[in-house]
């Protein structure tokens, strides 16, 4: 009725009476209870603030008006019954009000004793949770030879995490390209910083835009995996505990993550804005992607106005300037720069892609990049001109010629097959060598 009354709180506090026998100290049938009934305006966050700042108060009153109390009981250092302590004995942490914030949201992951017997008062912080996070960072990263979009989902989800009082980092594995160099810039957020390759096994880790081992960290298959999010197919992901998993069928992981930020009612801010449309505009090829959906169209139209992008076309010929930027690379760094690892039974083929407006600039260099490509057995690499929408995949010799012709239906010229305008690698290009080496494995 006081919520309905257009009062923000309202409090109860009453004796309650269970008529249940007693089980121990666990099972009180007897106490004084608080209810606390209250609206929020804009998260949850905000009542879970509201009972943090109550669990503070709690224990730091008992220690500061208790004391005769707590000395009664004969334990000595009777302080040290107020942590709460991590299962795997990483460390202990007091109760204080000088504790970050995101400190106190894992006293909700506690169910804290008060027993009231004979005068005296005792307090134990119990976990429940197999491991309390928010002490030990957990690693956000995308995939090797990073993208636009595996960086920017990388720091929008971190700092999403972060908000939601996990202590969540972005990093990177690999160099980045011009075009998320740029992107960066003109968000004014610096680069995350290389994932450590000594990362210890059993760290918390979260994934974007990638789900398969061979396009990630060596020893993934030992870090704890608690959250994944993607756009492409899935792969061989394993966990070893119940993760939060998002995948969906649209252009571009950064898609995914803006819906999520509008699903808890967690503003975007100016730079997030803009390294997620960035993204969305890398991975689509502004839309011309046959993996572009009306969510990720809505979802540019909504991140403009707050990116303060006001002319989104300039932007986008600016972007696709710097992801055509490919001087001083040598070939190597050109074939492998946009490079993903696959197995089709158990064969391992390497796919490499180069975006660009200049496609020219490539093609003049094929003899170069044919030599660079022959270095590893069963590599393909194909030149996609953005502005005709056209595809043209490099064949270094066998058995990629022979791979080529069949799974795609094309004739191979001069070291060179036209694909037309499969532009999309995971959508056009890794189904149909899917379904060849199922064919023929």
């Amino acid at each position: 009725m006081a919520i309905a009354a257009d009062f923000e709180k309202g409090y109860t506090i009453g004796a309650v009476f269970r008529a249940e026998n007693a089980n121990g100290h666990r099972n009180l049938t007897e106490f004084v209870g608080l209810d606390l009934e209250m609206a929020f305006g804009y998260h949850y966050q905000e009542v879970v603030d509201t009972i943090c700042d109550l669990f503070i108060q709690i224990f730091k009153s008992l220690t500061e008006r208790f004391v005769e109390s707590l000395v009664s009981t004969g334990i000595k250092n009777y302080h040290r019954h107020f942590l709460l302590f991590d299962l795997d004995s990483r460390g202990v942490a007091e109760f204080s009000q000088e504790q970050p914030r995101e400190f106190w949201w894992y006293v909700l992951s506690v169910i804290a004793i008060i027993q009231l017997h004979r005068g005296s008062i005792a307090v134990n912080a119990i976990p429940i949770a197999p491991q309390v996070r928010g002490f030990d960072e957990v690693a956000v990263f995308g995939h090797l030879n990073p993208d636009t979009d595996s960086i920017a989902t990388a720091i929008g989800y971190a700092a999403l995490l972060r908000s939601m009082g996990i202590n969540a980092k972005a990093y990177h594995l690999g160099d980045l390209n011009k075009e998320t160099e740029f992107v960066l810039n003109t968000a004014q957020v610096q680069s995350p910083d290389v994932l450590s390759e000594d990362i210890p096994d059993g760290s918390e880790v979260v994934l974007v835009d990638h789900n398969e081992r061979s396009q990630s960290i060596s020893n993934l298959v030992n870090m704890n995996i608690t959250h994944a999010i993607d756009h492409h197919k899935l792969g061989d992901l394993t966990t070893s505990q119940p993760a939060y998993i998002r995948f969906e069928p649209v252009g571009c992981t950064a898609t995914i993550l803006a819906k999520m930020y509008l699903e808890k009612n967690i503003p975007i801010d100016r730079a997030t804005a803009t390294l997620l449309l960035s993204a969305i505009i890398s991975d689509t090829l502004h839309f011309r992607s046959a993996t572009t959906t009306n969510d990720d169209r809505n979802i540019v139209t909504y991140l403009q106005p707050i990116s303060g992008i006001t002319d989104l076309q300039s932007y986008v010929d600016i972007l696709f300037e710097a992801k055509s930027d490919l001087t001083g690379l040598t070939t190597e760094q050109i074939v492998l720069g946009n490079y993903k690892i696959y197995f089709f039974q158990n064969q391992k083929w390497g796919v490499g892609v180069a975006e660009t407006w200049y496609p020219n600039y490539l093609l003049n260099q094929k003899n170069e990049l044919l030599l660079e490509m022959v270095k590893e057995k069963d590599r393909l690499f194909s030149i996609i001109d953005i502005l005709n929408e056209k595809n043209r995949m490099l064949i270094a010799g066998e058995p990629e010629n022979t791979v080529v012709r069949a799974a795609f239906n094309v004739d191979v010229t001069d070291q060179m097959a036209d694909l037309g305008a499969r532009l999309s690698r995971k959508l056009q290009i890794i189904p149909p060598l899917e379904v060849y080496f199922n064919k023929n494995p």
